[in-house]
């Protein structure tokens, strides 16, 4: 039996870290001296505190959260990184420098995987005052951004970093990722907005969330837009932020129905699937059903929606996931078929649907259903048509897909 030497999941065979862990930054001060070779291989001292606590002295690392602990500590002052280091490599004396590395449970050397570059304390990833995270919540009101006439020809997403306050209100707002130009605007429209209240053993406390304002310039594609210095860093800061502020199921179910509540109809329209989802991971069946079966009726309602496709293939997922927990695989089966006719939307289009139900009935031996099933996703899923036909000739051999992100979707 195996366990990530991070965070101590259980492991498959053969596997030696949680895909959640493959990558944890780590930060050093120099001086640091890296050797050649193939593998270059740079020692360390660990520093005893988090680097959010106390910024790492000279010669030392530690992860941002917590200083080290089991066998991350080799005997002997034995700390080891393995792997290039490349822009940091024989870090000097004074210098700080933020390196992704995964914990390698055999010779339980830190193997860097990325290296983020040069970095200057204080390394607080979390706003003061903050007593949760909600990856997602939804303004009352969404407010445009004025973008200076400078920018007019520039486009990309903006992602934030948003406190709020016990009322709702913004407090805070700071640009993670996204076009130098755009970020005031960004800033300035996401100051505006007004949340629902962040609950905490039923009183509303102190909360930060993400945001993403997105500007769009007409016939210009938002492909190849992206910074990939700036999503590594922002992919590691929010797993700093996610792992202070640990939610169960449960405390996701109510942090969505607490975020669903006020605004008006189409605000609840869009939050349904959601809350439906969640209440199905938190194992309560009758919320589900509920919320389900209302995210159905509602997309009667709104048939010319954009989240119309998008609220007939989740509400019947959640249905049919149900179904498969209670034992009638067949009523399941019936509900894949449903959701397989949705007329498609944006996300669908785009990315494809969700695996979770026919990979459910596949350990039922439902194939035809399953096949009948990824036909009619062809009639939506265009860019994914090899992809269906592959997983198509797999069930038809009698074996299990690898659905990959379309379970996660």
């Amino acid at each position: 039996m195996t366990y990530c030497g991070r965070c101590a999941t259980q492991l498959s065979d053969g596997v030696k870290f949680c895909g959640a862990w493959v990558s944890y930054p780590l930060y050093c001060q120099g001086p640091l001296v890296t050797s050649s070779g193939t593998t270059p291989l740079t020692p360390f001292k660990w520093s005893s505190q988090g680097a959010e606590e106390a910024s790492p002295g000279p010669g030392e690392c530690v992860w941002a959260d917590r200083g080290p602990r089991g066998t991350e500590i080799k005997s002997g002052n034995g700390n080891v990184m393995s792997g290039p280091l490349n822009q940091v490599a024989n870090l000097p004396a004074g210098k700080y420098a933020e390196i992704g590395v995964h914990h390698d449970q055999e010779t339980h050397d830190m193997v860097v995987t990325r290296v983020v570059g040069l970095v200057t304390p204080p390394f607080n990833a979390v706003p003061e005052g903050i007593e949760a995270y909600i990856p997602v919540l939804t303004p009352l009101k969404y407010v445009q951004p004025v973008v200076p006439e400078a920018a007019q020809e520039i486009l990309g997403v903006v992602d934030l970093l948003v406190a709020i306050d016990a009322m709702g209100k913004v407090t805070q707002a700071e640009a993670l990722t996204g076009p130098e130009p755009l970020r005031q605007s960004a800033i300035d429209a996401v100051k505006q907005q007004r949340y629902r209240p962040v609950l905490r053993d039923g009183r509303p406390v102190s909360a930060c969330t993400r945001a993403a304002v997105t500007f769009i310039v007409k016939d210009k594609s938002l492909a190849g837009t992206f910074d990939t210095f700036d999503e590594i860093q922002e992919a590691h800061r929010l797993q700093i932020i996610e792992m202070r502020f640990p939610r169960s199921p449960a405390q996701i179910l109510a942090d969505r129905e607490q975020d669903a509540g006020g605004g008006d109809e189409m605000r609840r329209f869009y939050a349904l699937a959601d809350l439906a989802k969640a209440a199905f991971k938190a194992d309560v069946s009758d919320k589900a059903v509920a919320y389900a079966n209302e995210l159905l009726l509602a997309a009667r309602q709104h048939p010319k929606d954009w989240n119309y496709g998008n609220a007939i293939h989740d509400g019947n997922l959640v249905l049919g996931l149900l179904a498969v927990r209670q034992g009638n695989i067949e009523e399941a089966g019936e509900h894949l078929l449903h959701a397989g006719n949705t007329p498609g939307s944006p996300q669908l289009n785009s990315f494809g649907p969700n695996m979770s139900l026919a990979k459910a009935l596949l350990e039922q031996d439902e194939r035809d259903t399953v096949l009948e099933y990824l036909a009619r996703c062809r009639s939506f899923w265009k860019n994914g048509v090899e992809r269906l036909d592959e997983w198509s000739e797999t069930v038809r051999s009698g074996g299990m897909p690898d659905f990959g992100s379309n379970l996660r979707y």
